[in-house]
């Protein structure tokens, strides 16, 4: 952490007493991890600051993975399978690395029992080190956890009782200070290695873990919130409120602008009342329970399942209102970033979660909005497609064979031999079974045209409408029919009336012909070229593809970047 984000914390109130775990601290950690995991793990950093732990552990166990198998360095060993964050410091959560998931801002707010990483780490505010370590120990999901915490640990008897109860292991690996930290401070401190792994059984040192852990975070918290004694084992019941039914209530309740403050006002509500009705029933009389046939491993497996759904639901709600960032996506991207959210479903619905959640896919969606334009350019790229630039006289006959077997190439494999070109106003696209006449095909049809033909022009007017091209045209409401043309219209930048963006015709013999507008394509080519890094400038672009150096200003970076979506602006 520099000086500079250490005094923009202090300026914007967000300085809440972490002290920067430094690179020596962080060896520390990793010399005891190269001695459990052979291979990649996954990482949650509690109070992760501006995720440099992360990364100083991930480059650490690349570098010791990759000489214990004898690559001398030549090429990077395996680093982490999931890098998690908890962080409430907004400047430090917007510097987090993109690879990084947020899964909670205040700790104070959070819950530990359904987040599951391999590893925890932790260096905390060393005025509330006690409680964060007695949450984290009590709740931890994890096989191993590290901390940073002042030598006097030793003696606080509710952190041992804690570590008695779980039965962990543990170990002090070092002793040290912060006297040469960029954020100096004198008190001694303690780098300690908590195992809560099983003892018994064969220990999986490639997994880093034995059994399991010894005694589960969620019964520990369990026993601690809900006082009862076992009763006689019961079949599982439930009453299996429909997600539909509470969705329709949501929406109802749901009033006025802040949608944020509202959703969370519910989602509290309902998390009361459901802990609120275990802890009725767990207040009865063991004797009552066993006549009602009530056990308490299934008061335990039903509120587990309770508390997941419930957080499903408010998070599926909040992302069904990202559609400002949704919708600029490309079937693929919107799969892949819709995949990426879903993960956040454990994370408690707060809203500094919330906030965090829709930067991490505010900060990521351009990366997105990038990739996907490169990606269906090149997917649209085949020989009697293209056009070189006029610099280019290197593209022969022999590098189209990348082409054809572009699904089984890497990017940047097929970029080195394909490059340099713009694509026609004319294209032709091949194998996409787009007609089919009867049997087998039609589960995979709608209006008679392929599902993966639809997905084709969807994408195409996603990109038309991120490069300015609005469209709100549809290819799934349609009847297509083998040759005859389907007409998809959109509003041009600046103009008053809509005009055609593409004329598409399907094929029984699997083919889709495209007449594409050409001031999109103009646009669509340019975009290309410069993310692709072929162009730098307008001027480039007018000397390679024949437009005027005017022509090429007004379409240069116009390709859609996403900085706020109104659920925030709210």
């Amino acid at each position: 952490m520099t000086q500079q984000m250490i005094a923009t914390l202090k300026d914007e109130d967000q300085d809440f007493e972490w002290y920067p775990t430094t690179a020596a601290m962080a060896a520390t950690v990793s010399l005891k991890l190269r001695d459990i995991y052979d291979c990649g793990f996954s990482l949650l950093d509690i109070g992760a600051g501006d995720g440099r732990v992360i990364q100083m552990i991930e480059e650490n166990h690349k570098k010791a993975t990759a000489i214990r198998w004898g690559d001398n360095n030549e090429r990077e060993g395996e680093g982490l399978t999931g890098r998690y964050a908890i962080e409430k410091a907004r400047p430090l959560l917007n510097a987090l690395p993109d690879n990084v998931t947020i899964v909670g801002t205040d700790f104070t707010e959070q819950t530990l029992i359904d987040k599951q990483a391999d590893v925890i780490f932790c260096n905390p505010p060393y005025s509330e080190y006690g409680d964060w370590m007695c949450r984290i120990l009590r709740e931890a999901n994890a096989a191993h956890v590290f901390m940073i915490v002042p030598a006097r640990w030793a003696d606080n008897e509710i952190i041992q009782d804690t570590i008695r109860r779980r039965e962990i292991r543990h170990e002090v690996l070092q002793s040290t200070d912060f006297a040469d930290a960029q954020r100096a401070a004198r008190a001694r401190v303690d780098i300690i290695h908590f195992d809560l792994t099983a003892p018994e059984g064969e220990r999986c040192r490639r997994h880093g873990h034995g059994d399991g852990p010894k005694v589960e975070p969620f019964d520990v918290w369990f026993a601690d919130y809900f006082k009862v004694s076992d009763a006689a084992p019961a079949e599982q019941q439930s009453d299996h409120e429909k997600e539909k039914e509470q969705t329709e209530r949501i929406h109802q309740l749901v009033r006025g602008k802040n949608q944020v403050t509202a959703l969370v006002e519910l989602y509290r509500a309902d998390m009361d009342k459901l802990i609120a009705n275990y802890q009725a029933v767990c207040a009865l009389d063991t004797e009552i329970l066993r006549e009602l046939n009530v056990s308490v491993p299934d008061l335990k497996k039903a509120m587990k399942k309770k508390i997941a759904g419930l957080k499903s639901l408010y998070w599926k709600e909040l992302f069904s209102k990202l559609a400002a960032i949704t919708d600029r996506l490309t079937s693929k991207s919107r799969e892949g970033m819709l995949g990426m959210l879903n993960k956040h479903m454990g994370v408690d619905f707060t809203e500094g979660n919330i906030y965090a959640v829709v930067v991490w896919a505010l900060k990521n969606v351009n990366q997105y909005l990038e990739s996907q334009l490169k990606d269906l350019y090149l997917r649209m790229t085949r020989e009697e497609n293209v056009r070189n630039f006029k610099s280019n006289a290197h593209m022969t006959k022999d590098t189209w064979r990348y082409c054809r077997n572009y699904s089984r190439q890497q990017d940047g494999d097929f970029r080195k031999s394909i490059h340099h070109y713009t694509l026609e106003y004319r294209i032709v696209l091949h194998a996409y079974n787009a007609i089919g006449d009867n049997s087998s095909w039609r589960h995979n049809h709608q209006g008679n045209l392929a599902s993966e033909a639809h997905e084709y022009i969807g994408d195409i007017l996603t990109i038309a409408n991120n490069l300015g091209f609005a469209s709100t045209n549809d290819s799934t409401g349609r009847q297509w029919e083998s040759n005859q043309a389907q007409v998809f219209y959109c509003m041009k930048p600046k103009a008053l009336t809509g005009t055609p963006i593409m004329e598409v015709r399907a094929f029984k013999n699997g083919n889709i012909h495209i007449k594409l507008d050409q001031d999109f394509m103009r646009a669509f080519n340019v975009e290309a070229a410069r993310l692709f890094g072929w162009i730098k400038s307008p001027k480039e672009a007018a000397e390679e593809m024949g437009c005027t150096e005017g022509q090429a200003e007004r379409v240069f970076r116009t390709n859609l970047q996403i900085t706020t979506v109104p659920l925030l602006s709210a």
